[in-house]
């Protein structure tokens, strides 16, 4: 029976990766550019409904941010 992974907000996500919120956010910052120049994955962002309070799963950034982070030209 799979556990169901509840959303977190960028707080909460950020005490659950370990680091600092600013440290976080730098780092997805980052990654988001490098992966728009080489035509990646957008980063996994969830919302109930348009324009609503945005929430991630730890598991999804995780492998994003490996996925990004490993990905050579």
């Amino acid at each position: 029976m799979e556990t169901q992974e509840r959303g977190l907000n960028k707080k909460q996500l950020a005490s659950s990766l370990g680091i600092g919120t600013t440290t976080l956010w730098r780092c997805l910052k980052y990654s988001s550019k490098k992966a728009k120049k080489f035509k990646l994955d957008k980063m996994p962002v969830h919302a109930l409904y348009p324009g609503g309070r945005k929430y991630f799963y730890a598991s999804e950034i995780k492998q994003w941010l490996e996925m990004v982070a490993d990905y050579r030209e």
